[in-house]
């Protein structure tokens, strides 16, 4: 009789507690992430919204480990990836200098954590882009912070050695937030040099 165990022969994990351990928390860890994606993603029509009339963003690129970052999943290329796509688009990448004083205080976080598994190789990622701006509240407009007004993921496994791939669904994400940016100003774009 042959024994088929899908912990060894397909994940090549010899069955140990560590790995049933690992499977079961991967599991945990995607369906929150997709439980989170359909409770936000619940008004896209809000999120579209959100857009219309901003002038411009500032990027931010969050979570990366340092292990993640030897492995060659550099956040400056990131950022550096992310605002060279915005600007093509058109849209406008603030500077330090200039986002405390834009109207909304907008900044699009790129938030993405790549957690490797060290008997596999391979790095479980979530990938998180956000527009955070200044909201406030219908009641009472005085009560006004921050929010999550946009919001797109992914989620994925790749090798370690395959690590930098991990920058397409990055890419892949902000060009949905572009998308939905020219959805909600359409007309010519803001250049990046003209002021406010």
């Amino acid at each position: 009789m042959v024994h088929f165990n899908p912990l060894k022969n397909i994940f090549g994990f010899g069955g140990n507690y560590s790995g049933k351990l690992f499977l079961c928390s991967l599991f945990l860890f995607v369906y929150s992430m997709i439980r989170i994606t359909q409770v936000l993603a619940g008004d896209d029509a809000l999120g579209l919204r959100s857009l219309r009339g901003l002038k411009g963003i500032r990027v931010v690129v969050e979570g990366l480990e340092p292990e993640a970052e030897k492995d060659g999943l550099i956040r400056e290329q990131i950022r550096n990836d992310v605002e060279l796509r915005l600007h093509k688009a058109g849209i406008k990448v603030y500077t330090k200098d200039e986002f405390p004083t834009a109207t909304g205080i907008p900044s699009l976080d790129v938030n993405v954590t790549a957690k490797k598994h060290n008997e596999t190789s391979l790095y479980y990622y979530n990938i998180s882009v956000n527009l955070f701006q200044r909201v406030a509240l219908i009641r009472d407009p005085d009560i006004n912070g921050f929010g999550t007004t946009w919001f797109t993921g992914w989620v994925g496994a790749v090798s370690s050695r395959r690590i930098r791939n991990v920058r397409v669904h990055i890419n892949d994400c902000v060009d949905e937030f572009i998308s939905d940016y020219l959805i909600a100003n359409p007309g010519p774009p803001v250049r990046p040099n003209e002021p406010e």
